[in-house]
This record gives C-alpha cells, sequence and structure tokens, in this order.
C-alpha cells in the first residue's frame, strides 16, 4: 500500500529567507510581550498577536508563535496565570447574612470600595481605631473606678462632701487575673494598660487579651484579662 502522504520539504534557496523570517518574528514576540508587561497586561497568544498588530503592522497568527521555538519560548516565559477569584473570608458572609436587605447592596459597594484601597492604608486606618478604642476604655475604665469607689465610700458612711474630698476616699487595693492566673499589681499608680505592658513579657498574649472590670469584690477592684479568641495557644 502507497503512502499518499508526502512530506514537504523547503527548497534550500529559502532556508536563509525563513531563518530571516523566524529571527523577525522572534524580535516582534519579544517587544510585544515588554509593551504589555509594562502596561500590567495579562501575556497571552492572543494580546501578543493584537500588539505585534499595533506595533509593527503584521498580521502574525498564534499558530506561528506556536511553530517559533524560540518565540514560544518567550510566551511561555513571560505568560502569567490569571488571578484566582479571592473567596470571601466568613466575617463579609456574616455581615452579608446579618444586614438587613434593602442594606446590602450598600454595604456591598462600600466593602468594594475598600477592596480597591491600598492595603498599608486600611491598616494604618485600623490601627488608628483600635488606639482610639483602647483611649474610650480607659476613660470608661477609670469613670466605672471612680464610681466603685464613690459607691464603697458611700456605704462605709465615708462620702465625700465636695470635690475636694473626693481625692481622699480610701483607695481600693487591684487585683488582675489572666485566664485564672492571679497576677499581684506592679504598682497602683501604674495604668490598666501599663499594667498589661508589663505582664507581657511574662505572658505575650495578655498584650492582644480582653479586658473586663474593674468589678468590686470585697474591698478589691478586679480585672480581668481573657485571651483573645481565635489565637494560637
Amino acid at each position: 500500500m502507497i503512502n499518499n502522504k508526502i512530506k514537504r520539504v523547503s527548497p534550500v534557496w529559502l532556508a536563509s529567507t525563513w531563518e530571516s523570517r523566524k529571527k523577525e518574528t522572534v524580535k516582534c514576540v519579544q517587544a510585544a510581550i515588554e509593551k504589555l508587561r509594562e502596561a500590567d497586561r495579562y501575556v497571552t497568544l492572543t494580546s501578543i498577536r493584537d500588539e505585534v498588530r499595533l506595533l509593527f503592522g503584521r498580521s502574525l497568527s498564534t499558530n506561528t508563535i506556536k511553530r517559533n521555538e524560540c518565540a514560544y519560548q518567550l510566551y511561555l516565559g513571560g505568560r502569567r496565570a490569571p488571578k484566582a477569584r479571592q473567596a470571601k473570608g466568613h466575617l463579609i458572609l456574616e455581615l452579608y447574612a446579618q444586614v438587613e436587605p434593602k442594606m446590602k447592596a450598600a454595604i456591598q459597594a462600600k466593602v468594594a470600595r475598600l477592596r480597591r484601597q491600598a492595603k498599608d492604608d486600611l491598616i494604618a486606618r485600623i490601627m488608628r481605631i483600635e488606639e482610639e478604642l483602647t483611649e474610650q476604655m480607659n476613660v470608661a475604665n477609670r469613670l466605672r473606678e471612680k464610681i466603685i469607689l464613690a459607691d464603697a465610700a458611700q456605704h462605709r458612711n465615708k462620702l465625700p462632701s465636695n470635690e475636694g474630698d473626693m481625692m481622699q476616699v480610701e483607695q481600693m487595693e487591684r487585683e488582675f487575673t489572666y485566664n485564672g492566673v492571679r497576677l499581684p499589681d506592679p504598682g497602683h499608680k501604674l495604668s490598666v494598660d501599663q499594667v498589661r505592658d508589663t505582664y507581657a513579657a511574662a505572658y505575650p498574649e495578655i498584650a492582644t487579651a480582653s479586658l473586663e472590670g474593674p468589678e468590686a469584690v470585697g474591698n478589691k477592684l478586679v480585672y480581668r484579662f481573657s485571651r483573645a479568641i481565635g489565637s494560637k495557644g
């Protein structure tokens, strides 16, 4: 049986011409890839073909790029895999589930705007908000402590008659606990945050622990540090 498939062989006198065209194709592909990278665009066979047409006015098929070994290697080295779709975090999903249906579109739009902002800017904003919340908590704790002291003085029939006498109210002893461990007060003049910093060397996780109190227990003001939810231990 005679094989009808005949392999085409280019004439010898065309070899130099084909080699020149291959080199020209490689140069065009390389220039197109560089332009695509400068524009931060995806490097694909189609985008290379279109960019070559814009740069050189030359029609270059994707098959031509594939058949040219050097050009195809340039494409493989320059291409980028499409970005995977970002999965929504469970906290965002919980937020969407809890919001009222009529407000959901507005919340989603706000989330989309925040995602377009630089991550460093968002980190700075979060840290600033945390500092403000900490200061508010400190003010609230100091106010609560004064109220407890005043209440204790009233029960002991030592209610101050004026603001000047308020400073003479007996100082109640403070007690701190961290996950059930009693921690002595390192100094009554230290603020609660300073106490937290003092014990952070021995208990690193206390730096992010939540704070409850003060609670009046007998003649003591008890502050409770609890390990933050989700922290590793």
